[in-house]
């Protein structure tokens, strides 16, 4: 059976000391920043829709859409490993912000091989 991967990214993308960075919206021209957080999965979703680099145009744009919406991904291995790559190779994203998003998949890619090993339970 194929291992499947659950990736939430529906955390904040957190500062040095730990606070989430704040949404940064356009207003008359100014950029004002919000009280909302801003969650890696957001970040991700943008990075995937608006990146002129090559790569599944329909995968890459579902999972985008996903994302934006706060859907949680659940992608094989294959996948995983490919989506991980997008993240590492991002031209857009800062260092500190894309180390949360591999923190992600790393600890997803975890949680679901020790799923895969745990003994079935039995059903009376």
């Amino acid at each position: 059976m194929a291992l499947k991967i659950k990736l939430d990214f529906n955390k904040p993308a957190l500062t040095l000391e730990g606070k989430p960075y704040k949404e940064i919206v356009s207003e008359n021209g100014q950029q004002v920043i919000t009280e909302n957080d801003l969650i890696l999965g957001k970040i991700i979703a943008n990075n995937l829709v608006n990146s002129p680099e090559p790569g599944d145009l329909y995968k890459l744009t579902d999972w985008g859409k996903s994302l934006y919406a706060g859907e949680v991904l659940e992608l094989d291995k294959p996948d995983t490993d490919k989506f991980k790559k997008i993240i590492e190779d991002s031209k857009t994203t800062i260092r500190l912000i894309k180390r949360q998003m591999v923190d992600v998949i790393d600890e997803a890619i975890e949680t679901a091989k020790a799923k895969e090993k745990a003994p079935l339970e039995k059903v009376e």
